[in-house]
């Protein structure tokens, strides 16, 4: 099988690390398998017609996300010529919250171009979220690592599909774990800037605050796109022991999270209730417990980590109480650690493939019959 992967991120931005998990580790898995292969390039270099042979020599085309606009009407050129089209979602952009800093594409429209020196904003006739669900209607499936997501969309395409973020978990067990300072215990985690909700509103900051008043040897770490949460933390107190690493690279990350001696996961709103379990997966792979928020982003690693309901008390007396009994709660990781192995990308590779095989039949007739653009819209698209 030939897949090319349409990735929504340019590569080496802070946005890449989703690209990565929906299209790069699967990419390198297909390239070096025995009877697959993969390709990948920008999905909006595709939208446009550039490469077309790469779309040529695919079986299955891979959408990361962006199917609107132009990217719309190749869907439908590319079906017409035998091609296996799917749609992969990775957030429910439907729940998105204004903090995030999607809102004003994906809920408002709002779309900047480049006029002389200047960045102008213009609002789209048609938002990015009614455009994708005709995407999903153009398909023939849409992919998700969330089932709560693979649910909503169940409702207006024919066909879903889970494919969970499946790691290289090499890149993991390669990391030499440091030996802990004596007398201290870090705690960590590591994200962007759609996670500033799930810091101010899951109440974990105060708990923090209140454990490093009870507990001198615990710091805390945040790793990533986290001005405003470390903003957020210094504003409750200045003087807290907190520290950052800015957003790197991946190789960066996990030599960071190896340093972590217990994780964290908060979680707040509906729109956090979409994500997949990455957080939780990469803290088996490192065999670090975890504490997170009640929710069912949790997936299977639930039974895992120490679950809590967004009070500050419920934080607090997890955390503490994980803070005193380390050694055993590291104990509990060894299952965690076999689930996290179990989902390695090359012991997955061939659930995939025959997840795109499923794919081939042609999509029923839905709302709008065989074409998912309303003709009354099309012209929309582009003005």
């Amino acid at each position: 099988m030939n897949v090319l992967y349409l990735y929504a991120d340019y590569i080496g931005t802070k946005d890449w690390n989703v690209a990565r998990w929906r299209c790069e580790i699967p990419a390198k898995a297909f390239q070096e398998s025995f009877a697959h292969d993969a390709r990948m390039m920008y999905v909006e270099d595709w939208a446009n017609g550039q490469e077309t042979g790469n779309s040529e020599w695919a079986d299955v085309i891979v959408v990361q996300r962006l199917a609107v606009g132009v990217a719309l009407i190749a869907i439908e050129y590319w079906k017409a010529r035998g091609k296996t089209v799917i749609l992969d979602v990775d957030d429910a952009y439907h729940q998105i919250p204004k903090a995030n800093i999607g809102y004003t594409y994906w809920r408002e429209g709002i779309v900047h171009y480049k006029i002389g020196d200047k960045m102008v904003p213009s609002k789209l006739k048609i938002l990015p979220t009614e455009q994708l669900w005709w995407g999903g209607k153009l398909c023939h499936a849409v992919t998700s690592p969330s089932r709560m997501l693979l649910e909503d969309w169940s409702k207006a395409v024919d066909k879903t599909i889970l494919i969970p973020n499946y790691p290289d978990v090499n890149d993991y067990l390669k990391v030499v774990k440091p030996i802990p300072k004596e007398g201290e215990i870090i705690i960590g985690w590591g994200g962007g800037r759609s996670h500033n909700d799930s810091w101010r509103h899951s109440n974990v900051i105060p708990a923090l605050m209140q454990l490093m008043i009870k507990r001198p040897q615990v710091k805390l770490c945040v790793a990533g796109g986290v001005r405003d949460i470390l903003g957020a933390i210094k504003q409750r107190n200045p003087n807290a022991r907190v520290f950052a690493k800015p957003w790197d690279n991946f190789d960066g990350w996990p030599p960071t999270l190896a340093q972590f001696q217990i994780g964290l996961i908060p979680l707040y709103g509906k729109y956090d209730d979409y994500r997949s379990p990455i957080k939780a997966l990469e803290y088996g792979l490192m065999g670090i417990p975890w504490v997170g928020s009640d929710s069912p982003t949790l997936g299977d690693f639930r039974d895992y980590g120490r679950v809590v309901r967004n009070s500050k008390e419920q934080w607090y007396e997890a955390l503490l109480d994980m803070v005193d009994n380390l050694p055993e709660y590291q104990g509990k990781q060894k299952e965690a650690f076999d689930l996290a192995v179990s989902m390695d990308i090359n012991k997955n590779l061939e659930y995939i493939v025959s997840s795109y095989e499923s794919c081939k039949q042609e999509l029923k007739e839905r709302e709008y019959g065989e074409n998912s653009i309303p003709d009354s819209q099309r012209e929309r698209l582009f003005d």
